[in-house]
């Protein structure tokens, strides 16, 4: 069981940097704070956002040649009719 364990420390030893280990070191020392990133988020928003127009005009153009061909027909059923 050890063995398994150390062995698995050492394949997982590229996540060391990302894995927490605490507040506290060993000898009860403050860690120090964490590595920040600068512009994580407009990182983040600068992919996503041209990659969910994309997949939104792709569907948009998929369901417009599903209606073409008639395999896939929106109709608008309204049961409040009233009149």
């Amino acid at each position: 069981m050890e063995n398994r364990r150390k062995r698995t420390q050492q394949d997982d030893i590229r996540l060391e940097p990302y894995v927490s280990k605490g507040v506290y070191t060993e000898s009860g020392g403050i860690r120090p704070m964490p590595k920040r990133y600068p512009l994580g988020i407009i990182k983040v928003l600068l992919v996503s956002i041209p990659f969910l127009y994309l997949g939104s005009l792709a569907s948009k153009y998929a369901a417009m040649g599903l209606e073409k061909m008639d395999v896939f027909i929106y109709t608008d059923d309204d049961d409040n009719d009233d009149d």
